[in-house]
């Protein structure tokens, strides 16, 4: 799993850490999860949810795990 949502997750902590602001951060994640093809969001669907993360960059990755998962069920 982390290969299919690393680039989105480690980009949007790029640019927390480059701005300094937390929703910099949360708008990169948005906009990665509406770009995101369908056929990724099918093939995340197919694997068991991941555990939450104890740091920013594993909520990160959390929210676009389920950001992904809330696409593949629409």
């Amino acid at each position: 799993m982390k290969h299919i949502v690393a680039a989105a997750q480690y980009a949007a902590y790029a640019e927390e850490l480059a701005t300094g602001d937390p929703a910099a951060g949360d708008a990169v994640v948005r906009w990665a999860i509406e770009r995101v093809p369908d056929v990724v969001c099918d093939v995340l669907a197919r694997y068991p949810d991941g555990t939450p993360g104890r740091s920013r960059l594993g909520e990160l990755h959390r929210q676009v795990e389920a950001g992904l998962r809330r696409r593949s069920t629409s």
